[in-house]
């Protein structure tokens, strides 16, 4: 969803994991459209707690990606420093079920 919304917004937007409040957030900055600021952009445009989802949790041991991923408005993907490496994974568990959020190099994002 946040790519879409990257795209049709025409500025880049954000998805970042807390891990202290276990929350899943896609924010942008209201003003400042660099990549480097989105990951820490003042406008929450979508939260979701996992607590919303009994017994669901964020394996972080398992999991492999940077936490956290800004779409930009070409549909591309990039880590909040600006590189172009966003690859890695995202295990979600509700202890007897786990799936896995694979995030590609090239943007692709898959659940397995």
């Amino acid at each position: 969803q946040a790519r879409y919304e990257a795209i049709k917004r025409n500025a880049p937007v954000a998805v970042v994991y807390d891990a202290d409040a276990d929350r899943f957030e896609t924010r942008l900055h209201p003003t400042d459209t660099s990549v480097t600021v989105t990951c820490t952009g003042s406008t929450v445009l979508l939260a979701r707690d996992a607590s919303e989802y009994r017994g669901v949790v964020v394996d972080e041991a398992a999991s492999t990606w940077s936490g956290a991923v800004v779409w930009l408005p070409s549909g591309q993907g990039r880590a909040c420093n600006g590189s172009p490496s966003i690859g890695g994974d995202i295990v979600i568990t509700d202890g007897r079920t786990t799936r896995t959020v694979e995030l590609t190099v090239g943007g692709r994002v898959s659940i397995r």
